[in-house]
């Protein structure tokens, strides 16, 4: 008889194992009931470690197209974990150990929230490893990471709103006032409002494409879609219109001051006289901390954001139609972040 034992870890091939049965039919299915049994407690031997899973499974994500952004945060985490286990062979890894690097974490400063990465990527990687037939069990299921609290966060007036933008124009890069101006009316993340191009906006109409966004890694800067491929299409009010109006202006004067023109991929944010390069998303962060205490703004570069959603909420508007101008995936993401502006779920 032979019968399916698996996928070999180190080929990547099926294997087999057989056995030679001399007697009744009986006798050969009670014999391949025992071979069954013994494969299901001891084929399943693979010598890897956990740092050697983690390493292959980033590969694999990386041949599968993820980006570049991504990867470097699963390697940042993969480093982190393996300090602590990557030598465990993965047929020997617990729930406890895996529990004790987490109180590890928590002690050195990471947040909860941190901690649940951690958490996501090494039970994602034992789920592949069971696709393998690498381990029998994914111990990350029986894990107690810590619980992420539901972070309440300052919703910032519009006055001080205002404020940041004023003092961002009456600063020595009045460009940035556009770029706060963009942050609190569309509601957008910073890369992708440093990601939008002249291209992905219609002034006459009153609208805004949001279909990609720029990234950053130590050393790198490049051009990725946006989070969650949440690509849209928002509609922008006339203030802003006019504001992006009068940029368009500009760019356009400065381009030809050079003997240049704003190319076909320009960027609405560059220093580039023809917009060709996008600005550093660390940028617009690095802008708010010097502007903040000046303009009496609390709150931080992604408040903006916040500030949109409560705007939107505070009008009427429903949590999808929130979602999809934020570019959540899921209504219930708007939900779980915005749910105490949302009054009316209460009767």
């Amino acid at each position: 008889m032979r019968v399916y034992a698996g996928i070999d870890p180190k080929t990547g091939r099926s294997r087999y194992a057989s056995k030679t049965v001399r007697g009744s039919v009986r006798d050969a299915n009670a014999a391949r009931a025992q071979l069954l049994a013994n494969i299901e407690q001891h084929v399943i031997e693979s010598r890897h470690t956990v740092a050697e899973l983690f390493d292959r499974v980033i590969d694999h994500l990386e041949t599968l197209g993820r980006e570049r952004s991504t990867v470097h945060s699963y390697r940042s985490i993969a480093r982190t974990v393996s300090a602590e286990l990557g030598r465990v062979q993965l047929t020997k890894l617990r729930a406890d150990q895996l529990d004790r690097v987490y109180a590890t974490l928590l002690r050195s400063g990471r947040s909860a929230a941190t901690v649940q990465r951690h958490h996501a990527f090494i039970r994602r990687s034992l789920a592949q490893a069971k696709r393998w037939d690498w381990v029998r069990e994914n111990v990350a299921e029986r894990a107690s990471p810590p619980h992420e609290p539901r972070r309440r966060f300052e919703v910032q007036s519009a006055d001080a709103v205002v404020a940041l933008i004023e003092a961002a124009e009456a600063s020595q890069s009045p460009e940035l006032a556009v770029a706060f101006q963009l942050l609190a009316s569309l509601g957008g993340r910073r890369g992708e409002v440093c990601g939008l191009q002249w291209a992905d906006i219609d002034l006459e109409r009153g609208t805004c494409r949001i279909r990609r966004a720029v990234k950053q890694l130590p050393g790198q800067l490049f051009v990725g879609d946006v989070k969650t491929h949440q690509e849209r299409t928002v509609l922008v009010d006339p203030g802003t219109i006019e504001v992006l109006a009068g940029h368009r202006r500009m760019s356009e004067e400065r381009a030809a001051m050079v003997g240049t023109e704003l190319t076909a991929g320009a960027f609405v944010l560059s220093d580039s006289p023809d917009g060709s390069e996008p600005w550093q998303p660390n940028r617009l962060t690095q802008a708010v901390r010097r502007l903040r205490d000046q303009a009496g703004y609390t709150g931080r570069l992604h408040d903006l954001r916040h500030w949109n959603a409560s705007q939107l909420l505070d009008a009427g508007e429903s949590a999808v139609v929130v979602a999809e101008r934020l570019g959540h995936r899921d209504p219930a993401t708007t939900h779980r972040w915005y749910a105490h502006m949302m009054p009316a779920a209460d009767v």
